[in-house]
């Protein structure tokens, strides 16, 4: 599922919107690296605030949004 497909699911926008709103690089982005897998899992399996620290795109605001629109489906 695409990052637009998922936070279309929420109800909140329709996916047409967010590809029209947003840049089509990130949107069309859908599969995390293996790195940026290992680094959502950390968050997942943390119990507490988690810092993450990478270089400039490396992907952080593409994990913290697959990690996001877990939390939000999950409620």
């Amino acid at each position: 599922m695409s990052i637009a497909d998922a936070i279309a699911s929420l109800g909140l926008v329709t996916a047409a919107g967010i590809v029209a709103g947003c840049t089509m690089g990130l949107v069309s982005l859908d599969k995390l690296t293996p790195h940026q897998t290992a680094k959502l899992h950390e968050c997942q399996a943390s119990t507490s605030d988690v810092h993450v620290r990478a270089p400039a795109g490396a992907g952080k605001t593409f994990v913290a949004l697959h990690y996001l629109i877990e939390r939000l489906h999950k409620g």
